[in-house]
This record gives C-alpha cells, sequence and structure tokens, in this order.
C-alpha cells in the first residue's frame, strides 16, 4: 500500500512539474474551474496547531500530500476549506510536508514546514555517575532528539576515564582505571549539539574508603539492600551463608556475610545475623594500629562517627570502651580499644513506630498479694490458703508444688490457675521459694521470694521485633507514673524496674515475653515478676552501675546492647 501511494506521489509531481511550463494563453486563475489558495506556505512552531487554508475558483477540488494521514499531518475538507492540522513535534529536527490542491483546470502547491523542538540529550535520566574505586566499566544510554551532537574530548589530565560511543552514538562506554588513593576524583563528559547547546553528564569515581561504616538499615531491612550497598562502594563479598537451623546438630546457624574492603587500616567487614532477627544483629570490623599509644586510627574514626551522626554516650563510656548512638536512633555503635587496634560493632536497633495499649493500672495481683513477698510469716500453706480464697486452682500442666532438688523437703515453687478471665488479668501466679537462708535478712528460708504474674496478651508491655523484644512506651510510662525506674536489661532481654519502699528495701519488676510449657500450653506470654531487693546503704532505688544505665533512650533501649556493657547488679532469687 505505501509503495502504491508512494508511485502515485511521484506520478503527481512529474504532472506539477508539466503543468508548471504553460504558454501565455493559459488561462488566469480567476477563470472558471481554475483553484486559487489564500497561502502557500504555512510554518507552525513544534508545539504543533492548526491553520486553514480557503480554496477558490471550483466547486469540486482535492488534495494529496506527501505525508501519511495521521502520521503528524491531519488534513479536513469543507466547501471552500482546508484545515491543517499539525502535531507536536519533539524530535530535534524540522519536518516538511507538501500539500497539492487540484481543481478541474489546475492545481496548487502549499508547503508546510514546522520547527524543531530544543534539542535534548539525556544520559540515562542521570546527571551523575559514580563508580566504585575499582577498576570498572559502565555502559551509558543516551537518550536525544537530534542526532547532530557529538562528544567534547576530555581534558589532558583526566588520563584515568575512556569513553567511546557506540550502537550509532546511542550508547556510551565508560571506562575507569582503578583509583588507589582515598580521594575522589571526578570528571565532566559534555555532549554537543550542532547549535552549541551542552549537556554535561558528571562522573565521580570514589577513593578508598579509609575508614568503614556500616550500612544501616531503617525501619524495615534487606539483605540484599545490604549486598547492594557493599558492592557499588567496592568492598568484595569473601564468604555468604544464610541464618538457619541445623538439623543434625539441632541449633540455629547464624547468617554470615563477610567482606574484603580496600582500606589497608580496615580491611575486613563482617555482618551476622542471628536466625529470628528482621536485621543483622551485629556488624562488626577492626581498625589496625600502627601506634598503640596515641590509637590515632581509633581516634580518626571516632571524629568521622560525629560527624556522621553518632554521639558519644558518656554514661556507657568507658576508657577503653566508647559508645555512641546515632541521633535518628537507628543504630548503637561500640569501639573496645584493644592492643594493636579496636573492634568496632554497630547494632541495629527497633524503634517504636506504633501505639501498644497498655494496663489501665499497674497489675500487682488480688489485694494483699506484694505483702506476702519477703514476709517471715508467709510461707507455703500462707500461699496455700491465699489462692484458695481468691478461688485459684493448681496451674495445670505439672505436679505442684515442686521441692528443690538438693533439699527434697525444701518447697521450690508452686503454680496456681487463676479464675480470672479478663484481658487485662493475670491467668497464673507462680510462687517461688527461698531455698536458701537470705544473706542478710535471717528468718527468710522458705518465705515466698519471688511472684510472677502471667497474661495471654504479651503486647501489654513488650513489643517483639523478630525474636528480640522491648517494653513498649506506653507500658514504661505507666511504671514511671507508679514510681519505677528502668534499672536495666540482663543477656536474656528481660527488663529490670525498680523502686524504694523504705529505708531497706527496693521492690524490683521485671518484664519479658516468655514460653513455658506450663503457662498456656506454651503459647507466648507475658511475664511480670516482683521480688525485693535489700539495699539499705543505697540512697535511691538504682545502683551506682544503674544510673548510668538509666541514661539510655527509653522505649527501644538503642543505647542498651549485648556486648558486655549492661552489667546488672542484681538478680532475681531464682534467676
Amino acid at each position: 500500500m505505501k509503495t502504491k501511494q508512494v508511485l502515485l506521489w511521484l506520478t503527481i509531481v512529474g504532472l506539477l512539474t508539466l503543468s508548471g511550463c504553460k504558454s501565455d494563453n493559459t488561462p488566469d486563475d480567476n477563470s472558471v474551474g481554475n483553484v486559487s489558495v489564500s497561502n502557500t506556505a504555512l510554518t507552525f512552531a513544534n508545539d504543533g496547531g492548526s491553520q486553514d487554508i480557503t480554496v477558490n475558483g471550483s466547486k469540486e477540488w482535492t488534495y494529496i500530500s506527501n505525508v501519511p494521514e495521521g502520521q503528524w499531518l491531519t488534513l479536513t475538507q469543507s466547501e471552500d476549506k482546508l484545515t491543517v492540522k499539525v502535531a507536536p513535534n519533539a524530535s530535534g529536527a524540522q519536518r516538511t510536508a507538501t500539500i497539492v490542491i487540484f481543481g478541474s483546470k489546475n492545481n496548487k502547491k502549499i508547503s508546510i514546514i514546522q520547527s524543531a523542538a530544543e534539542a535534548k540529550i539525556s544520559f540515562g535520566n542521570t546527571d551523575e555517575i559514580i563508580l566504585t574505586n575499582k577498576e570498572e566499566s559502565r555502559m551509558v544510554t543516551i537518550e536525544t532528539n537530534t542526532r547532530s551532537w557529538s562528544l567534547e574530548p576530555l581534558p589532558a589530565e583526566i588520563d584515568w576515564l575512556k569513553v567511546t560511543a557506540s550502537g550509532d552514538n546511542n550508547i556510551l562506554i565508560l571506562k575507569a582505571s582503578a583509583n588507589n588513593s582515598y580521594d575522589d576524583r571526578t570528571a565532566t563528559i559534555i555532549a554537543k549539539t550542532e547549535s552549541g547547546e551542552q549537556f554535561a553528564l558528571r562522573v565521580t569515581q570514589k577513593g578508598v574508603e579509609k575508614y568503614i561504616i556500616p550500612y544501616i538499615p531503617g525501619e524495615t531491612y534487606r539483605t540484599i539492600d545490604m549486598m547492594n550497598f557493599e558492592r557499588e562502594r567496592g568492598n568484595i563479598l569473601q564468604a555468604y551463608q544464610q541464618p538457619g537451623y541445623d538439623k543434625l546438630r539441632e541449633e540455629p546457624i547464624n547468617g554470615i556475610a563477610q567482606y574484603i574492603t580496600s582500606s589497608d587500616v580496615m580491611p575486613v567487614l563482617v555482618y551476622v545475623q542471628e536466625m529470628g532477627d528482621p536485621k543483622y544483629t551485629v556488624a562488626q570490623t577492626l581498625v589496625y594500629e600502627k601506634d598503640n599509644v596515641s590509637h590515632a586510627e581509633t581516634e580518626a574514626y571516632m571524629k568521622l562517627l560525629e560527624a556522621n551522626g553518632y554521639e558519644l554516650d558518656k554514661d556507657l563510656s568507658q576508657d577503653l570502651v566508647k559508645s555512641y548512638f546515632r541521633k535518628d536512633d537507628l543504630v548503637f555503635a561500640q569501639i573496645n580499644i584493644t592492643e594493636g587496634g579496636s573492634v568496632i560493632s554497630f547494632k541495629p536497633t527497633y524503634p517504636q513506630t506504633k501505639a501498644y495499649p497498655t494496663f489501665s493500672k499497674l497489675p500487682e495481683g488480688p489485694k494483699g498479694l506484694m505483702d506476702l513477698i519477703n514476709n517471715p510469716a508467709v510461707k507455703y500453706k500462707e500461699v496455700l490458703d491465699f489462692e484458695t480464697k481468691a478461688g485459684s486452682t493448681f496451674n495445670k500442666g505439672g505436679e505442684w508444688p515442686v521441692m528443690d532438688k538438693d533439699n527434697p523437703d525444701l518447697y521450690r515453687m508452686v503454680s496456681f490457675k487463676t479464675n480470672l478471665t479478663g484481658a487485662q488479668e493475670e491467668g497464673i501466679r507462680t510462687y517461688f521459694f527461698f531455698t536458701k537462708d537470705h544473706p542478710q535478712v535471717s528468718g527468710l528460708l522458705q518465705s515466698v521470694g519471688e511472684v510472677c504474674l502471667y497474661f495471654r496478651d504479651p503486647s501489654l508491655a513488650i513489643r517483639l521485633e523478630g525474636k528480640n523484644q522491648f517494653v513498649t512506651s506506653e507500658f514504661e510510662d505507666l511504671l514511671k507514673t507508679n514510681g519505677f525506674e528502668y534499672d536495666g536489661r540482663n543477656d536474656k532481654g528481660i527488663y529490670y524496674y525498680a523502686k524504694r519502699v523504705d529505708s531497706k528495701w527496693v521492690r524490683v519488676l521485671y518484664v519479658s515475653a516468655v514460653r513455658f510449657v506450663d503457662v498456656f500450653d506454651n503459647a507466648k506470654a507475658l511475664e511480670l515478676g516482683y521480688y525485693m531487693l535489700y539495699n539499705e546503704k543505697a540512697s535511691g532505688a538504682q545502683s551506682e552501675a544503674a544510673i548510668a544505665i538509666r541514661q539510655a533512650k527509653k522505649g527501644d533501649y538503642s543505647r542498651i546492647g549485648s556486648v558486655g556493657y549492661n552489667r546488672y547488679s542484681h538478680r532475681a532469687p531464682r534467676r
């Protein structure tokens, strides 16, 4: 079809050429049957538009164009008018068309010219490309609306970057040699149009990172994002293992991603992800020192941390242990200074991102329960009478009471199922008895040393992030209202709070999400435990170490980690 149209157009052009050689006695255009037009040349801007041509002298006339109908030119005939409509021209080249109008005795040619759009050149929709410090090649796709462009040569001093055009000039190949310095280096590639317009692409090649800060996850984390981050800055993956479970050994396997860096000061970076952690558990690296006296490299690294939004926690830091937290609470960092260098650890945190409804009042069991703890007059029989009066029965799932294995005549623990059914009421209460004399207070052997309350909904006080648990800000506010202050977290993730009740005793409350066979059929449960701490000389509820820990961020505990800097000063009698 297109071939026939071209042949027809060529035939018409030939006829037009012959008709142009007329004798002097050729009739004027105003003669009957001859056509005349209001304009023989139309121009359009690149954004298109429409114009009308008036045709006179012949009632019957036709037209033809050398541009296929609807491609970018649309013609509409009505009586003595031809409407010419031109679509926007996005290309950088001018476009033309010819229209021929035929009367019964003659014809008229009309030329159409549309301006080009402003020439545009883009380099893959970016104005900057960042290369690693390694020797690297990169392909860049050129997107342009013009064919009339060229590359300006790079300055002679840019000898580390080679640029070649390929694929009919719509692809650039960049090839950079290795950058072995600590400094970044840049080059600017310039594409120039025929009219002199310039378009620039900035190429930055990273220098060797002397000091390494690991990938910092946000509220969400994907291993692939961490791996892409390390690949893009030129670190080489040396070893990788996904977290999982060894069925043969019946134990979890940590995930490991070990990278070799280009730094001669921090050559290794390791990410460890324990099974169940939604983010990596810890990222560790080493700083090697040439001078063990000044620790210059470690000092420089600490300055880098501060420049990247980290603050030194003076309460948690010591001479050879420096603790930092990021201002956005996304990570906690610790530097352990040793002979020959320093061990740097980064531990992601889990800031609270939503509300968690909590208890309307602090659960302390039935009236009088707190008075049973550390009471020389309350033994197993009194506990049994107390729970029987409260309507409780022995908790299923065990033989109660449990006797001490070293002293079979001594009660160790007993557990009761309550008759309470409310969502904020404990379903189980468990008592632990002293099986040895109290080191400071006489008469407490076989008295109640600890009481635990169990609730079906852990989220009343605990938010779970993978296998990590954190006290909700709502429950912590409730504890503050009741006079409790944060007193630390042990290596099992149990949170401790304390308040002074008199000159000698401090009441300790601990919070944890637990799973026990004899508690709600091994379902996840909330454990609130109470015991008393004898602390005659202390001026408040906190030990000196705990007061320092208390400065940690509340709610998300981003400044409380698992690498040994939280030495909890006291434990429950049974722990």
